[in-house]
C-alpha cells in the first residue's frame, strides 16, 4: 500500500495503477485513487468542514458538487455535529471517520450512526 499510494517507491520493480507509473507521476496517482495522508497537515488546523472543503478542493470538484458532497458525508457519516470544531479537539473516531470518508469517494455505511 505504501508504494501504490508513493509513500515509498519500489526499487527493483516498476508499480503502475491505470498505467501510470508511481514513480514518475506521483501527483496523478494519488488524484486518482484518492490519496489524502491520515495526518494531513491541513487537518490538524482546520475545522471538519474546513477539511472536507480542502479535500474536495484537492479534487477538483465544481461549487455545487462541493456543497453537496460535504453535506452528505457530514450526515452520513455523523459528522454534522462537529462540523465546526477543530480536528484537534474531536475525538480519534470522529478523525477516523473524516479521513475514512473522502469527499471524492462514495459514502459507505459502517460506522456507528452513519445508518
Amino acid at each position: 500500500m505504501k508504494i501504490l499510494t508513493c509513500y515509498h517507491f519500489p526499487i527493483s520493480r516498476e508499480a503502475r495503477i491505470a498505467d501510470v507509473s508511481v514513480y514518475d507521476n506521483p501527483k496523478e496517482i494519488k488524484r486518482r485513487i484518492g490519496y489524502l495522508p491520515k495526518n494531513a497537515p491541513a487537518y490538524a488546523e482546520s475545522t471538519i468542514e474546513e477539511a472536507l472543503s480542502f479535500a474536495a478542493d484537492v479534487r477538483g470538484l465544481s461549487t455545487v458538487k462541493k456543497r453537496e458532497r460535504i453535506e452528505k458525508v457530514l450526515s452520513e457519516c455523523s459528522l454534522d455535529s462537529v462540523r465546526s470544531r477543530s480536528t484537534e479537539t474531536v475525538s480519534k473516531g470522529f478523525r477516523q471517520r473524516l479521513v475514512g470518508f473522502r469527499v471524492g469517494h462514495p459514502v459507505r455505511s459502517g460506522y456507528p450512526g452513519s445508518g
